[in-house]
């Protein structure tokens, strides 16, 4: 029996975007979805009241890897190890905790890998696709290796999703397609090799819109992708020789179809569920928790498209509603100069980079006060707030109730955001200030009223510099 069917409440679970690793993390990354997820857990954990859990991997079959060993005349396997190695590094060095990081080249979880697709490819309508290479260099044109113009925004974009509206890109609705490696407009198709794709129709779209449709109000950028989305073909499998190939596959599987079996491994994991057994049986006990897990998708906007309708769709094809998000929590791109923070434009910070600019916390709450929750942020050190004087913890006042009153709600998924949080904090510590300067200006107060005063002074900064060093934040 799982540890969620025992304890009577399904885990909380938090999913983050496996980071691809063709570069390490810059400031971007770790102020988007994974120091929010961060905190969203710590809150989560330090408030008590619901187990919670965050999980990812590292997104090892992206097409972007090869391209960018190639570029730098790296081994491939020598570039990715030694990238891997780098994320995990600055995920530690940024305190940025996970509870599970599963590994997706290990043994037992490619088995399981090819349980579970051979399942989907009997669940969901699979068409061959052509496979396109380029006519100059032989690069076979999928993802990273394609890119164009949208056909529906114009935004330039590669052959996976449009990062300005969202919506999925084919090859004949893309404007202008061409080489992501050489650039030549020349394409053939190759006799010997074929691809395949799942055809997504207006009945599958008109679903899951109904599914996630409420989860997305609110956020312009998820209403829209809803609104643009129209049937299409999503490759399922790749005709290169790089990434993962499971049974039921002709070719490479797409690595965003892995990646959400990535996090359905993670998710079975975490509720104790056997993932050695056959997936038919997987998905009869994971339908048959008593309480099962609630997940929250953290991502980034430019994923919007997986994270808000293929893996709800993967869920609702494969029998699983546990799996289908409770809430989503997408993050805009953050800006560095005006500009869009990218390593391929050199506009950066390395997460590196930034470690010795300053204390930790002070650097996390920097980074939670540029988060790009609800649109697109300038980083700037000018939001770093005071650390607030070390206090001793200090009988609960109303003033601390008001503050977790504030708080509490914000461990509901759809509830959570870091300004909010970062307000507590804010409000928390002007009214203390407030308390101190007021008894001190009124030297004729009573006594009482001046040590009444103090005490609900102490007891605020004590309550938030406990809060502040569960969260990491200074």
């Amino acid at each position: 029996m799982s540890s969620a069917t025992r304890s009577g409440q399904g885990p909380l679970v938090v999913v983050t975007p496996p980071p691809t690793p063709n570069g390490r993390l810059h400031i971007g990354h770790v102020a988007g979805p994974y120091l929010r997820a961060d905190l969203y857990t710590r809150l989560v954990r330090h408030l008590g009241g619901r187990e919670v859990h965050h999980v990812s991997h590292i997104d090892t079959y992206q097409s972007y890897v090869p391209k960018k060993a190639r570029q730098l005349g790296r081994d491939v396997d020598e570039f990715m190890a030694e990238i891997r190695v780098g994320i995990k590094a600055d995920f530690t060095s940024f305190g940025i905790d996970h509870d599970l990081f599963i590994d997706n080249e290990a043994p037992e979880y490619l088995r399981f890998l090819d349980s579970a697709v051979e399942y989907l490819v009997d669940r969901v309508p699979v068409a061959d696709a052509p496979a396109r290479f380029c006519a100059d260099c032989r690069t076979p044109l999928f993802e990273a290796n394609l890119r164009g113009n949208c056909g529906r925004c114009l935004h330039d974009a590669f052959q996976n999703v449009c990062e300005n509206c969202c919506v999925p890109q084919e090859y004949a609705t893309m404007v202008g397609p061409v080489c992501g490696t050489c650039g030549s407009g020349e394409h053939t198709v190759s006799d010997e090799r074929a691809g395949q794709c799942l055809p997504i129709g207006a009945q599958d779209i008109a679903r899951i819109a109904g599914l996630m449709g409420p989860k997305a109000a609110g956020h312009r950028r998820l209403e829209s992708l809803f609104r643009g989305l129209a049937p299409h073909s999503l490759g399922l499998g790749f005709a290169t020789d790089y990434g993962v190939f499971p049974k039921g596959v002709k070719a490479a599987l797409n690595p965003w179809i892995e990646i959400y079996f990535g996090h359905l491994y993670s998710v079975l994991r975490i509720t104790g569920i056997d993932t050695g057994q056959e997936f038919a049986d997987i998905v009869a006990e994971f339908n048959a928790l008593e309480s099962p897990p609630t997940v929250v998708n953290f991502f980034g906007v430019d994923n919007s498209y997986y994270y808000a309708f293929l893996f709800p769709y993967l869920s609702d094809r494969l029998g699983l509603p546990g799996m289908v998000p409770e809430a989503l929590q997408a993050s805009y791109f953050m800006l560095l100069n005006d500009a869009k923070v990218s390593s391929s434009r050199n506009n950066a910070i390395w997460a590196a980079d930034l470690l010795a600019e300053g204390e930790l916390p002070a650097l996390r709450t920097n980074l939670a006060a540029a988060c790009p929750e609800y649109a697109e942020k300038n980083y700037t050190t000018t939001h770093l707030r005071s650390p607030g004087k070390a206090a001793p913890e200090a009988p609960a006042s109303g003033a601390v109730q008001v503050l977790l009153d504030r708080l509490v709600p914000l461990t509901a998924p759809a509830r959570f955001g870091v300004d909010e949080l970062l307000n507590v904090f804010d409000k928390g510590r002007l009214y203390s200030a407030h308390l101190r300067e007021s008894a001190a200006s009124r030297p004729e107060a009573a006594a009482v009223a001046v040590a009444e005063a103090e005490a609900e002074a102490d007891a605020i900064d004590g309550f938030l510099t406990s809060l502040a060093d569960r969260l990491l934040l200074g």
